[in-house]
């Protein structure tokens, strides 16, 4: 979710209020999808139910950690809203050689995903 360089990105965004449990799922799959496919995912919108005083505007990244240091020129908003919040399938761990299974790997992509924000320190 670093790369050196964001040419290839995936790209989602949130479009409907969803609950928590199952916004965390969507970011968790949404991650492993794009490992899967060797791109960095990058997520516009921020579902706004978290603007709460102080957050101005930043929804659910006032709480959560930046998931990469990409940033998108132009959203493919077309494409996008063909797949808005659809849950992405993923039934294979994202690497190969990876033999943990796919719960595991379910388990790593959201704990990459629910970093707390510098803002919560």
């Amino acid at each position: 979710q670093l790369p050196a360089s964001c040419d290839r990105l995936s790209q989602r965004r949130f479009n409907k209020t969803q609950g928590l449990g199952v916004t965390f799922r969507w970011l968790g799959l949404s991650l492993l999808d794009a490992m899967a496919q060797d791109r960095t995912l990058v997520v516009g919108g921020r579902w706004r139910a978290f603007n709460f005083q102080g957050c101005e505007d930043l929804g659910l990244w006032c709480f959560l950690a930046p998931l990469t240091n990409c940033s998108v020129a132009g959203w493919s908003w077309p494409d996008i809203e063909a797949h808005d919040f659809a849950m992405p399938t993923v039934l294979t761990a994202p690497l190969p050689d990876a033999y943990q299974g796919q719960l595991w790997w379910s388990a790593v992509a959201l704990g990459a995903v629910m970093r707390p924000s510098h803002r919560l320190q």
